[in-house]
């Protein structure tokens, strides 16, 4: 399972999230627009979502595909804009999906958490080869535009562990992003 929580999202990401007037009436009407408008569908080809508007302002996304699960639920007020994103599918536990996710919200710090059944120490790699290392999912190396602020992994029991990176964006770049 991989989870980001993410805070001080872009004012171009949230502006699609705010449904007041006329305009926002028919945008909150059609919530597959909006996933699409912001970039969302795109990260999730071939999944079947399922989205919905919050008047005056917020926005919910689930999908399913082949069994695994997708979670977005977005709070876009700029006082204290908030997303988060989970799923249990293991092709999105990656440093590139990380990279494309955290472009498209563009926020300002970012907190990503990867839990596993099937858990390897990076201390003694050795002991299962077939788990999965949780570290190398969120790479400061490897996300582009953030810096590491704080990284652990844990063994929570035998075969059963999770990894906690916190990011943080350089400066305020990620919000010069465009958003597609």
């Amino acid at each position: 399972v991989i989870e980001v929580a993410m805070e001080g999202l872009s004012p171009e990401f949230t502006r699609h999230f705010f449904y007041d007037g006329e305009e926002g009436a028919a945008r909150a009407a059609d919530p597959p627009a909006v996933a699409k408008a912001c970039g969302l569908q795109g990260l999730m080809h071939g999944v079947h979502l399922d989205s919905w508007c919050f008047e005056p302002c917020g926005f919910s996304l689930n999908g399913l595909e082949d069994g695994y699960y997708f979670t977005i639920h977005i709070t876009p007020e700029p006082q204290m804009s908030f997303a988060s994103f989970e799923t249990n599918h293991p092709a999105y536990v990656s440093a590139a999906f990380t990279e494309r996710l955290l472009k498209v919200f563009a926020p300002q710090d970012a907190t990503v958490l990867v839990m596993s059944r099937s858990f390897r120490s990076h201390a003694s790699p050795a002991a299962d080869a077939d788990a999965m290392p949780l570290a190398p999912v969120a790479a400061p190396s490897i996300v582009r535009g953030f810096e590491c602020v704080r990284e652990t992994t844990e063994q929570l029991m035998p075969s059963v562990g999770a990894s906690c990176v916190v990011l943080s964006a350089h400066g305020d770049d990620m919000h010069k992003i465009a958003v597609a």
